[in-house]
């Protein structure tokens, strides 16, 4: 407009640079030279991406987001706004809420980087105000034992129950009135499965003697023929010959069983502390108190087994004298 008259303008126009005549809808966040990134045939293609600086954005790519194909989180135009400030806007949520609270829904970024989903940020510090804090062994279980132990990780509602996490080897085993809900911290400690701590006066077995410092596995667990091992904790007798061999033949059963605390104590099996020889067909009086034990009762082999033999039927003076 000149004079009040409108004109075209052919000399004197500026054209060293694109704006002069295009309005920049990226306002100077790129430079001037649209030429870097755009063609004469239409603005919508886009050439040279490869070399585009991203840093120049509110986004800088880091990490894996380098890698990224631009049409991945720019589906429509390159220019239209694209969601970025929290990691959901282009990911979905893996964990599917389970970390969601009723007052706030943590971001991705609190706990893994750009640099990948495997390995986290969380601490041990952090892990230590859950619901579980880890003590003992759990200390240096690896994550993956208790929150993956499937496809898919799982955070919540684990670690309740010893359950959860460990298989129940017991069950059907051990009645249930010892360890509700198969709780293993009835009897074990979270250091180590071996410290176990059992009180066995809930029994109908008192342990007293030798037998307090008898290994659980050396009554309850045994080896079947191929190598494996079974367990006996349920209806398992009390009688001694449920764990110890009969040593003397069967010369002193009685009604099908040995009872070996009519001779012996738990606390030693050697000497026979409650034997009375009195209460037998051949009490010991006079100079037969001194005799020795094995000049009466020496030891015998039948049926491939070596045993004392104490019946031996020798009561008449003549069976041992001339």
């Amino acid at each position: 407009m000149r004079d009040g008259r409108q004109f075209r303008q052919y000399k004197g126009l500026k054209f060293s640079q694109c704006i002069s005549c295009h309005t920049d809808p990226h306002e100077g966040k790129f430079g001037q030279k649209c030429q870097d990134c755009h063609s004469e045939q239409s603005f919508t293609l886009i050439k040279g991406t490869e070399n585009f600086n991203h840093s120049k954005t509110s986004f800088p790519l880091e990490g894996k987001h380098i890698k990224v194909s631009c049409k991945s989180c720019h589906k429509s135009k390159l220019t239209d706004p694209v969601p970025h400030k929290q990691c959901r806007d282009c990911h979905q949520d893996y964990h599917e809420g389970q970390f969601n609270t009723p007052a706030k829904s943590p971001d991705c970024s609190v706990c893994h980087t750009v640099d990948g989903f495997s390995g986290s940020l969380f601490t041990l510090e952090q892990h230590q105000q859950s619901s579980f804090p880890l003590k003992g062994a759990h200390l240096a279980t690896p994550c993956f034992a208790c929150h993956q132990k499937s496809e898919k990780w799982n955070f919540r509602n684990i670690g309740k129950k010893c359950a959860d996490c460990h298989t129940d080897i017991h069950k059907p085993h051990i009645s249930p009135t010892y360890y509700p809900e198969s709780d293993c911290r009835r009897c074990h400690s979270e250091t180590s499965w071996k410290g176990v701590t059992f009180d066995h006066n809930q029994t109908r077995f008192q342990l007293d003697g030798s037998h307090l410092n008898a290994s659980c596995r050396d009554c309850h667990f045994g080896n079947k023929p191929d190598g494996s091992q079974f367990q006996r904790f349920a209806g398992l007798s009390s009688s001694c010959m449920t764990c110890h061999e009969d040593i003397h033949g069967g010369q002193f059963l009685l009604d099908g069983d040995v009872q070996c605390q009519r001779c012996h104590t738990a606390v030693k099996f050697i000497p026979a502390s409650r034997f009375d020889h009195d209460a037998t067909r051949f009490p010991l009086d006079g100079r037969h108190k001194t005799v020795a034990c094995g000049k009466c009762h020496q030891p015998v082999r039948k049926q491939g087994l070596t045993y004392v033999l104490f019946k031996t039927g020798k009561i008449k003076c003549e069976d041992c004298h001339q």
